[in-house]
């Protein structure tokens, strides 16, 4: 991860019509620690995959089409 260099500044001899805009460089951010992960911890009460319970439904009536 990088971010822009706050020491940076704009070089004095810098001509922003021949040279473009000036854009300050970038160094990596000492802040960085790496990509984030949520911490795993265990659920004793887990009882695995939910799965919907097929109950009979007295209203159902067939389609015979």
């Amino acid at each position: 991860m990088q971010i822009v260099d706050p020491d940076a500044k704009k070089p004095d001899d810098w001509d922003d019509e021949s040279d473009g805009e000036w854009e300050p460089p970038m160094i990596d951010n000492p802040k960085y620690q790496g990509e984030w992960k949520a911490k795993r911890i265990k659920n004793p009460a887990y009882k695995g995959k939910w799965e919907a319970p097929e109950i009979d439904n007295p209203d159902f009536v067939d389609d015979p089409e």
